[in-house]
């Protein structure tokens, strides 16, 4: 009995190794040929961070982090460089999939100069920098400033499906909130019996997110759909003239897109 006894708890304890081990080695795997930045940067902190002097124009790199605040996170750097969210494996949880993701210092833009992520409270995160500056300093390494600053946004009532879906008021601004990773929409509802509705739209993103109203016309369910990018400016949204019954509002993101959003009408 006590051979057995002694059987298990060394069988045990060799899983619980292998499996430390196997984790380590994804952790390794993930962040392989990559150059990491040897402290967590601070949050809100411009943090200068040299790069190896034989690094390239396609070096990947990544800094951590972790999050005070759920809500989002804008990065910005004084160099040209793609950017993305990985979460603490350095698997990628937030991205534009394409341009829309990059971080152009220089543009004439505001919406350009910074990134924005979705993201949970007291988590830890990687971004993902593909790209160096072009400055260097007197040992020949590259040189280049970065910053991520958090802000704390607490999303509104949702609903998890159309059956479901949070009911927004005349005039009231409805925060929404899609963190890195959510791939779940966000749907809403407005009831009225006014012969004409304006919704808008607007939203911080790293990529895209999408907001599709569902109404009736003729006995039949039509829907509009309005697309808020990055690099968007001013406010976008739906019009509707003598809408029959309710009108749902769905939120989803595009890609691995994150962020935050609003939804208001009048």
């Amino acid at each position: 009995m006590e051979r057995n006894t002694l059987r298990i708890a060394v069988s045990a304890a060799l899983a619980a190794a292998v499996l430390i081990v196997m984790m380590a080695f994804m952790q390794a795997e993930s962040f392989a040929g990559t150059y990491e930045f040897q402290d967590p940067l601070g949050e809100g902190v411009s943090t200068t961070v040299r790069w190896p002097a034989d690094a390239s124009s396609d070096s990947v790199s990544y800094a951590q982090l972790t999050t005070s605040k759920k809500g989002r996170i804008t990065f910005s750097a004084d160099f040209t460089c793609d950017v993305a969210l990985c979460n603490s494996n350095g698997d990628v949880v937030s991205w534009g999939s394409d341009y829309y993701d990059d971080v152009i210092p220089n543009a004439a833009y505001a919406c350009w100069k910074t990134i924005t992520f979705g993201v949970s409270k007291g988590k830890t995160y990687y971004l993902r920098i593909t790209g160096i500056p072009t400055s260097k300093d007197s040992s020949g390494r590259y040189v280049g400033t970065v910053k991520w600053t958090g802000t704390k946004y607490i999303p509104g009532k949702a609903g998890k499906k159309k059956s479901r879906a949070a009911t927004i008021k005349r005039k009231k601004t409805v925060k929404g909130l899609i963190v890195a990773g959510d791939r779940k929409a966000k749907w809403y509802k407005i009831k009225t019996s006014r012969r004409s509705v304006k919704v808008y739209f607007n939203a911080k993103t790293d990529y895209m997110i999408k907001a599709i109203a569902y109404y009736k016309k003729g006995g039949k369910t039509k829907s509009m759909k309005v697309s808020w990018k990055r690099n968007s400016n001013g406010t976008t949204g739906f019009s509707f003239i003598n809408p029959k019954g309710a009108i749902y509002i769905k939120v989803i993101r595009v890609g691995k897109g994150s962020g935050s959003y609003t939804l208001k009408w009048k």
